[in-house]
């Protein structure tokens, strides 16, 4: 509501019905009358929780990939470790592990800004299907570690795709 509206209501609507009825026009009804007429359907139910935890959806996203990002940065030796099995060169591993986590970071601070969210969340399901993909690759160990840092990133995705349609471009 727009705070003419509210300003309204909140001075309370004063009204002559008799005026409304010489004009022909229905009869009017209190504010709880007139809502009690329009009950919401599911989909505006739904819309209505989810609109609450859009942005705590963000706000986890960005918390996430930010501290991967930060993760990867402080340890880079460790998490090049994990790639030392694959056939790659060094100098590919050491680009895999710092321009992840660079990007890592960027989208973490991207999803954050209003302008950029629904771009950052997209490239979130990009990165991180690129991840999965590279992990099946490179690393295929991984998707049977018993901590499972492979299937977490399904959720992930997930997450980012509900952000991803959650939020209008203005």
């Amino acid at each position: 509501m727009r705070s003419t509206a509210l300003a309204a209501l909140r001075d309370g609507v004063q009204g002559n019905p008799e005026l409304a009825r010489a004009a022909g026009l229905p009869e009017p009804r209190s504010l709880t009358a007139t809502l009690a007429s329009l009950p919401s359907t599911r989909q505006e139910r739904l819309y209505a929780r989810l609109y609450f935890a859009l942005p705590f959806s963000i706000v986890a996203l960005s918390i996430f990939w930010i501290f991967s990002g930060l993760m990867a940065l402080t340890q880079p030796s460790q998490a090049a470790s994990v790639l030392t099995t694959a056939d790659l060169p060094g100098a590919a591993v050491w680009a895999v592990v710092l321009g992840g986590a660079v990007a890592d970071i960027l989208l973490g601070v991207a999803i954050l800004r209003r302008r950029w969210c629904r771009t950052a969340a997209l490239g979130m399901i990009l990165l991180s299907s690129s991840y999965l993909v590279g992990g099946a690759l490179f690393a295929p160990g991984l998707w049977a570690d018993p901590l499972g840092p492979m299937i977490k990133v399904i959720p992930g995705i997930f997450l980012a795709l509900i952000v991803w349609l959650g939020v209008e471009d203005r």
